[in-house]
């Protein structure tokens, strides 16, 4: 997960890319999808399909 840490506190990096290492990160913390979604004001199927990848 160190590049996933490495993204979300790069300030260049696109947005996308920041969010999907933030849930990544969330999820590796044990987080439960629905409060993902709700702490980084994204949808729950959002959250489901980047768990996925």
């Amino acid at each position: 997960m160190y590049v996933a840490s490495a993204l979300v506190r790069m300030t260049s990096a696109p947005s996308g890319l920041v969010q999907r290492a933030r849930i990544l990160l969330l999820a590796a913390d044990g987080a439960p999808n629905t409060e993902i979604a709700e702490r980084l004001g994204s949808s729950r199927p959002t959250v489901l399909k980047w768990r996925v990848r």
